[in-house]
């Protein structure tokens, strides 16, 4: 219901159920009692067990494609070729949480008979009206669950421009990283929470009950969709030990909850999506996890990115002394499970381009922190892992792990090297000092170093708007190049390569390990790239942090036309969030 209201009201208050179960809207961080099996009744006769459904394969194993169109009106949103406009609401129609409150005491949401609820409707009813607030706050939930940005703000105007008391005990942006969803919404629902609770909402909120960052988050839905691994392992927190929060809705936009072979799966009593439904961590899910990213970071009001996890922490069983990984650790724990335990077809690029857009927005490489390597990957640290284990590996995920490491150490080695204008540690007398000195310390001797183009822009960006950093020029090659494959290429069969021809990972690892003195990749040596600041950014493009795929493309060579056309069915095409003047509305209210 909460997934199409706004957009079909009339169906979204009369869903399509087959018999599926209430599924238990627990907050992906909130605590919660659930079942062994969740989505499940109690009684086998409510379930409408269907054993000859199979569900050993996949819905689907193509992503869908979410695209920012440049221009686009706000509310357009595209479903194959069509933009459709969204309907206004009718005067006099049923607010959303009218028809919520109405479904559960009439039992609407479920074809289960009463009896066979393992819930008591009527003490659900008398709880709802003593605390009203609590049905609008779950409401919220829904919405932010379901991704519906448009429902979110409907519910906002109708609670008079309020933010429903409770609403923090939900953790708004923790649960929309756990329902995160690349193939419909991508980080819109992060760029709507902003609009509604403020950007500095994240600030203040950016740790759970659990202990977990919102960056914390949005690593777990990594894991849990790209890995084999347990929730345990990653952290003890979780109050399920064999799934994921959010697992019911893949971030490549491949099922929900609607999809009709995840209810038979849930149905025939699999508590968890099985791992032959996984596969590799795909571009959809790369650019939605760091879209999302830029949006909660990149504010200069933003969370603290260096705070340190809440996953895979440790403790010493001798003193007690917790061991506690920083983001960039946890980064490094995720891409090892993803070469070791990860899908067929793996190549490790959507955890390089997590990286070195962690890097962009001022992740520290440097920082220190009391981890056990050992204990959690069962091997030493990151440059000794033994060979025994990466001889296991296929040959693309040994190249992107030498990337990988080779990323991290060229970010080390530029630290310091920095030009001081665009160093958070020096006042700008220091800087005008050091500005102009050509020492060894200024990285390839490149003018360029003391003039992105970023800050000679009128607004300044490095200096004084956002937290984004200024790194080498390395670095700045390498993340154009890793925006461009993200917004140009999808597999468009079954079968067809993880990477395009575009870029290649080989030649990445001989650039960084310096065996080639340039990065000869296509995008690169065909100069196939727009025009892009230093550090990385295509900055003539309408929203530079989150530019659209012909505004960093020097002509036409996305392929989604390569198949005539088919690959419209699996794409939605929003308009570009406007981060740009979200993050301006903040400086100007930080200037008054």
């Amino acid at each position: 219901m909460a997934k199409n209201w706004v957009l079909d009201p009339l169906n979204a208050r009369n869903p399509s159920v087959s018999g599926i179960n209430p599924p238990t809207w627990a907050s992906a961080a909130g605590p919660a009692t659930r079942p062994s099996f969740p989505y499940l009744s109690s009684s086998p006769s409510a379930i409408g067990y269907l054993e000859h459904q199979d569900v050993s394969t996949a819905p689907t194993q193509l992503c869908r494609w979410t695209i920012h169109i440049p221009h686009a009106t706000g509310d357009a949103i595209c479903k194959g070729k069509d933009l459709v406009q969204v309907p206004p609401m009718e005067n006099g129609a049923r607010v959303f949480t009218d028809e919520l409150h109405q479904s559960i005491t009439s039992n609407s949401f479920t074809n289960t008979s009463v009896d066979d609820l393992p819930i008591a409707t009527d003490e659900v009813t008398r709880a709802i009206e003593k605390d009203p607030a609590a049905l609008e706050v779950d409401a919220w939930k829904l919405a932010i669950m379901a991704g519906n940005c448009e429902l979110l703000g409907q519910l906002f105007e109708e609670n008079g421009c309020e933010v429903p008391k409770g609403l923090s005990n939900i953790h708004p942006f923790h649960l929309a990283a756990s329902f995160i969803d690349g193939g419909h919404t991508c980080c819109m629902p992060f760029i709507e929470l902003s609009f509604i609770l403020g950007p500095s909402y994240a600030f203040s909120h950016n740790v759970d009950n659990l202990g977990h960052t919102i960056l914390d988050t949005l690593l777990v839905s990594i894991i849990r969709s790209h890995t084999s691994l347990s929730p345990d392992t990653v952290s003890f927190e979780f109050q399920s030990p064999n799934r994921f929060p959010g697992e019911e809705k893949d971030i490549c936009g491949r099922w929900d909850l609607e999809t009709e072979k995840v209810r038979h799966l849930f149905q025939q009593g699999f508590p968890s999506i099985p791992n032959k439904w996984k596969h590799p961590f795909c571009h959809t899910a790369a650019q939605a996890i760091c879209h999302s990213i830029i949006a909660i970071f990149g504010p200069a009001c933003a969370p603290n990115i260096n705070q340190m996890s809440g996953l895979f922490i440790r403790r010493y069983t001798e003193c007690g002394m917790e061991l506690r990984p920083g983001p960039l650790h946890t980064l490094v724990f995720i891409t090892f499970y993803l070469a070791q335990q990860g899908m067929p077809g793996e190549t490790l690029f959507g955890a390089l381009a997590v990286l070195v857009c962690l890097l962009s927005l001022g992740a520290d490489v440097s920082l220190e922190a009391d981890i056990s390597v050992e204990e959690i990957l069962g091997d030493s640290e990151l440059r000794k892992v033994p060979a025994a284990v990466i001889d296991r590996w296929t040959g693309d995920c040994k190249t992107g792990w030498n990337s990988f490491a080779q990323v991290l150490v060229h970010a080390e080695m530029s630290k310091g090297q920095e030009s001081p204008r665009h160093s958070d540690n020096k006042s700008e007398n220091e800087a005008s000092e050091d500005g102009d000195n050509d020492s060894e310390s200024n990285l390839d001797d490149d003018s360029t170093l003391h003039h992105c183009e970023l800050d000679i822009l009128s607004t300044k960006i490095h200096r004084n708007w956002l937290k984004l950093k200024c790194h080498n020029a390395e670095i700045g090659l390498l993340w154009a190049t890793i925006q461009a494959e993200l917004l140009t290429y999808r597999r468009i069969r079954v079968g067809d390569a993880w990477l395009s021809e575009n870029f290649s990972m080989e030649a990445l690892e001989a650039w960084l390990k310096g065996t080639s003195a340039v990065f000869s990749t296509p995008l690169v040596q065909d100069q196939m790239l727009r025009e892009y600041s230093r550090c990385g950014w295509f900055f003539k493009a309408s929203q530079f942090v989150c530019p659209a795929a012909k505004e960093v493309s020097a002509w036409h060579f996305m392929n989604m036309d390569s198949d005539g056309g088919a690959t419209y069915g699996r794409a939605t095409f929003i308009a570009p969030p406007d981060i740009n003047e979200l993050w301006v509305d903040v400086v100007r209210a930080e200037e008054m």
